[in-house]
């Protein structure tokens, strides 16, 4: 079953909202999900949660940071998550 990321990022900013973050952490966070996803839609990858693989997330980190830009452009927690399930 395929689960785009706009309810990923619902789920993602209740969970944020229950553990106390700023409203600005929320906003930045779901921007990040967006970026993201557009990442992998501009790559011809599938923006799903069945499709996300630890290597997606490791090719955007290494895109942002070729770039250089800084780590608060990716939702910390959430990469963390995939990063931690190969």
């Amino acid at each position: 079953m395929q689960e785009d990321f706009s309810s990923l990022r619902t789920s993602f900013n209740r969970s944020l909202r229950v553990e106390g973050k700023a409203a600005r952490t929320l906003v930045l966070y779901g921007q990040s999900i967006d970026y993201f996803s557009q990442w992998l839609v501009d790559r011809g990858l599938p923006a799903d949660l069945s499709s996300l693989t630890r290597d997606n997330v490791l090719g955007w980190l290494d895109a942002l940071r070729a770039r250089g830009l800084n780590r608060r452009h990716h939702p910390h927690p959430l990469a963390r998550s995939a990063l931690a399930h190969p």
